[in-house]
């Protein structure tokens, strides 16, 4: 079991703070078993209102439903050892979509290239991971940040497109 730094947006919302896993993120974003995650020494601030103090609460529990994108806070990728059973090979292939109001932009690993439709409805988890990537915040003084990693909620996806 490992201690994460993971940052969460929702709709209206930043939330940062420590998580266990037994496993990788995305296995525990994707784990059909649990619908929630709880996180420890919690950050909050609002999406839109970034000059808003932000609050500070011991711990909190985050539907998994209602998170848009999940990214790691420290800016590295986890290491190889934690994939060495993981050898399917897959594709890196630009993309872009449109998670609920947040845009990203990255490398998608995909086991084959088809039409985005396909790409969406069939390949993809719940969770999908995108590498290298860009998230652009609609009306926030910070509206842009760059990532090693991001795990997007299929379910929230309002458009997506393979570039």
């Amino acid at each position: 079991m490992s201690l994460a730094s993971v940052v969460f947006y929702t709709e209206a919302h930043r939330i940062t703070g420590n998580v266990f896993l037994r496993e990788r993120l995305n296995e525990a974003l994707n784990d059909p078993l649990t619908d929630f995650l709880e996180l420890n020494d919690v950050r909050i601030s609002k999406l839109v209102d970034p000059t808003r103090a932000e609050v500070q609460w011991p711990n909190t529990v985050i539907p998994k439903n209602e998170i848009l994108i999940a990214t790691l806070d420290s800016q590295e990728h986890e290491s190889q050892s934690t994939r060495v059973d993981k050898v399917t090979h897959k594709e890196g292939q630009q993309l872009g979509c449109i998670v609920g109001t947040i845009e990203l932009y990255g490398t998608g690993h995909i086991r084959f290239t088809s039409s985005a439709r396909e790409v969406l409805m069939n390949q993809l988890p719940s969770f999908f991971p995108v590498t290298g990537a860009t998230l652009l915040f609609p009306a926030a003084v910070d509206s842009r940040l760059d990532t090693n990693l991001a795990l997007a909620n299929r379910s929230a996806v309002n458009a997506f497109a393979l570039l």
